[in-house]
Order: C-alpha cells, then sequence, then structure tokens
C-alpha cells in the first residue's frame, strides 16, 4: 500500500464502518477509468513513495482486487494521506484473485464464485 493508511471517510464513518473494525475486508476496483492527467498524478506519487507500476499499465476494474485488516477509524494520523475528518485504518494488504463484482457505496456482502 505503500505508506497508505487506508480510506478517508466522512462523519459517518464510525457509524457505517464499526463492524468491519478487526475484520479483513475485501477491496474493490471501482469502474472508474483515470484520465492522463489523473494517470500522470498516480504515477508521480508512486514515484515519490518508492513505488513503480509495471509495463504495460493494465488495471483489472469492477472487481475484488485484494483484501486487507480493518484495525481502526481514526480522526488523525501522520500519514500524507490522511485527509480526515475521519479515516479506516487498513494493515496486512493482500493480493486477492480478481473477482467481478459490481460496486456499491461502503460495505457490501460479496457472494464467493
Amino acid at each position: 500500500m505503500l505508506g497508505r493508511i487506508g480510506e478517508n471517510r466522512s462523519a459517518t464513518a464510525p457509524r457505517q464502518f464499526k463492524s468491519a473494525v478487526g475484520q479483513r475486508v475485501l477491496i474493490h476496483a471501482s469502474s472508474h477509468r483515470l484520465n492522463w492527467a489523473d494517470m500522470a498524478a498516480a504515477v508521480t506519487c508512486l514515484k515519490e513513495r518508492g513505488g513503480r507500476l509495471p509495463k504495460p499499465v493494465r488495471f483489472n476494474v469492477r472487481g475484488v482486487i485484494g483484501s486487507v485488516l480493518v484495525t481502526g477509524i481514526v480522526t488523525r494520523h501522520r500519514s500524507p494521506w490522511f485527509r480526515g475528518p475521519y479515516a479506516l485504518v487498513f494493515a496486512d494488504p493482500r493480493p486477492e484473485p480478481f473477482m467481478p463484482v459490481r460496486g456499491q457505496v461502503g460495505l457490501f456482502r460479496v457472494q464467493s464464485p
């Protein structure tokens, strides 16, 4: 995760995500496609943090791509990724076999293939 703490969230985070703390959750890649400016910014950000993208760059979208352990919900964090007012804190990121799944807002259940 290149130092990323997790996911910035709104003031509803404590109520909405409390049940996820201490649980492993799947990470979904949305269908949003980056434009060239967004892609250039992402590449720059990765390089600044010691990461790199493989060539050719291909991303799986519209499905599960990994999992993380949700370790907490915070209102402050020293990470440069923190924008608040809340953030879910992640640990132990793991790649998962790609599984096409339609995304939803917030937490949602996924049927095993």
